[in-house]
């Protein structure tokens, strides 16, 4: 089995980059007054906006704006402290949560989305069942007819003949029967 590259958007290929840039900034310059950790989710913040352009899809970009508010939220949690500052990311990831569906349907009213979203819906086919003889409904339920068994003989076919099967009355003796006790049913509230 050969491994399929999959088609990279030039987005995608950036926010690699622009990620690598930051964390190696972050590395080296956090001597500059920033820590290693804000600087870090500064780079993924910005690493996951970019490389969500390159999804081409409206929800795509909505996961990525929410992956944005949350690493930003803890980059600033990382520079000044996390208690009070941490209900920031928590109410802006509430309030796109809350406006998800106005959000999406304005990236579907941007011309990049709708031109990439109309090409995705044409490219693939939509299932059809396969059609079935019509069946009329008949009263009730009505279990398949068995045919009964033939065999051949020259040219013609004959059914086997059935035997009856022995039972208790045949054989000349009555099989013991079970006797349950009768059930009382609940009463019904």
């Amino acid at each position: 089995m050969r491994y399929r590259n999959r088609d990279r958007s030039p987005a995608r290929r950036l926010s690699g980059l622009v990620f690598f840039a930051i964390v190696l900034f972050a590395i080296f310059g956090h001597g500059f007054g920033v820590g290693f950790l804000p600087l870090l989710m500064i780079g993924l913040a910005m690493a996951t906006l970019i490389g969500s352009f390159g999804t081409m899809n409206p929800r795509g970009l909505y996961g990525g704006m929410q992956s944005f508010v949350w690493f930003m939220g803890l980059a600033l949690c990382f520079s000044i402290g996390f208690w009070p500052w941490i209900i920031i990311p928590i109410v802006i990831s509430a309030l796109l949560g809350i406006f998800t569906r106005s959000i999406i349907a304005a990236l579907l009213g941007l011309s990049i989305f709708s031109a990439a979203n109309a090409m995705n819906q044409q490219a693939q086919p939509m299932y059809t069942p396969p059609m079935q003889p019509y069946q009329p409904y008949g009263e009730g339920y009505q279990p398949p007819v068995q045919e009964t068994p033939v065999y051949q003989e020259g040219n013609m076919q004959y059914p086997y003949p059935t035997t009856p099967s022995p039972t208790a009355s045949s054989q000349g003796y009555e099989q013991p029967q079970s006797q349950y006790p009768p059930q009382e049913m609940p009463p019904q509230r």
